[in-house]
């Protein structure tokens, strides 16, 4: 059994056991309940406010109501009343505005302004809070808006707080949630009491960083070469050793010297001879070093900001590439949240390099390569967790001793179980 009144759900359930009374607020249907209370949704305040404390960004989040955020707005609606897709525009635009200079926020004791305001249509729906599709009317019933606040923080604060000024007949309590990697954790504001904090607890935070990829001798070891120029070093000793004949002695000589060299060249000991041009990797090497590569390139992801993404790459990527790899970056790797925010990717795996090719450039390769990445994010109270599997075209160069990425084409990104 699912009950609707005018458009709003009220039930969280999907059968009944026994009988139940439903009271029907005619005056708005947002108030109409069940007399038993674990059958009514769980979604019961027409205004909430959350703080989400990310790796590189605080963000403020709101859900209201759109009745409730009407007189702040100077907007009246009717109970039942239909919003037309250009009316319901320019509500968001008003709303992203005016959410932007309300509800005060400070880090650590300082005012900060956002770097970044929007709001997004959404609806209450028996299957949660949905976006609202783009030329799609709407009910004011069960109507809210998203509002989010982003602020710029190079490291993890010590101490958020938000002190909530939007108060009065309607809003009269206002439910709070904090979230970081220990959350979340819930509270409300009132009028007696306007203000929440978030207080970092976290003992064993680490900020992650982009991490250079030093070049060092990619040649194995070959064990078997070794051994028998070593034996035949060994044979060479022994009949210097036992022969008298000057001949004989300088034969013997020259031979161990010619094979000791031989041993370190074939045990892989010796550096690349310097007009020897340097071959690209082995394909185990190269995983390894695109591994390291895919590792910072997560971390840049998590920058707020595409001039910050840009110059954290500067560290991994070779100039002449830089632009077009931060472009590719935005359009093919990073994960973006339904709210517009990016997630963050909490792990890697199935990372398999499928060939290995040498790049006009000595010493570097091309790869056809893909991974697999579980990636987490939240909005508005609610946590999404997907994991996306790439396939990249990438190329990879020796320059100034690191290993620098020279081109990068995300050919593709899909859930791992299509």
């Amino acid at each position: 059994m699912q009950v609707f009144d005018r458009e709003v759900p009220v039930t969280d359930f999907s059968f009944l056991a026994k009988p139940a009374e439903l009271k029907i607020h005619w005056p708005d249907p947002w108030d109409s309940r069940f007399s038993a209370e674990s059958l009514n949704r769980k979604a019961q305040d027409g205004t909430s406010t959350f703080l989400y404390i990310e790796p590189r960004e605080v963000r403020h989040e709101t859900l209201i109501r759109l009745r409730e955020l009407a007189p702040w707005i100077g907007e009246t609606f009717e109970v039942g009343q239909t919003l037309s897709p250009q009316h319901s525009a320019l509500i968001v635009n008003q709303a992203a505005s005016f959410l932007a200079s309300r509800n005060p926020v400070t880090i650590d004791g300082k005012s900060v302004q956002p770097s970044n305001a929007t709001a997004t249509l959404l609806e209450l729906t028996s299957q949660g809070f949905q976006v609202v599709q783009p030329g799609k009317e709407v009910s004011v019933n069960n109507t809210f808006i998203g509002a989010i606040l982003s602020f710029s923080s190079a490291d993890l604060p010590d101490q958020v707080a938000v002190t909530w000024d939007m108060f009065d007949e309607e809003i009269s309590r206002v439910t709070t949630i904090s979230n970081d990697i220990a959350g979340p954790f819930f509270g409300a504001v009132t009028p007696a009491d306007p203000q929440f904090h978030w207080q970092n607890h976290l003992l064993q935070y680490q900020r992650a960083s982009v991490t250079r990829i030093p070049v060092e001798q990619q040649k194995r070891q070959n064990p078997a070469a070794a051994l028998i120029a070593g034996i035949i070093s060994a044979v060479s000793l022994g009949f210097l050793l036992l022969t008298r004949g000057k001949v004989a002695k300088r034969a013997s000589c020259v031979t161990m010297i010619a094979v000791a060299s031989a041993t370190f060249v074939f045990a892989g000991y010796l550096r690349e001879l310097p007009w020897k041009k340097p071959e690209p990797p082995e394909q185990q090497v190269a995983e390894d070093i695109l591994r390291s590569m895919v590792e910072n390139l997560t971390t840049v992801t998590l920058e707020t900001s595409p001039a910050a993404r840009k110059a954290e790459l500067a560290h991994i990527v070779t100039a002449a590439s830089l632009g077009d790899i931060a472009t590719e970056i935005e359009r093919g790797l990073a994960i973006r949240t339904p709210g517009g925010s990016f997630a963050t990717v909490t792990d890697i795996s199935a990372l398999k390099v499928e060939r290995v090719d040498p790049t006009l450039k000595p010493g570097g390769f091309s790869t056809l390569a893909k991974w697999t990445v579980k990636a987490q994010g939240g909005h508005w109270g609610h946590a999404h967790m997907r994991a996306v599997t790439f396939r990249v075209l990438a190329e990879v160069v020796p320059e100034s001793g690191q290993w620098k990425l020279d081109g990068l084409t995300v050919i593709e990104a899909r859930d791992p179980n299509a």
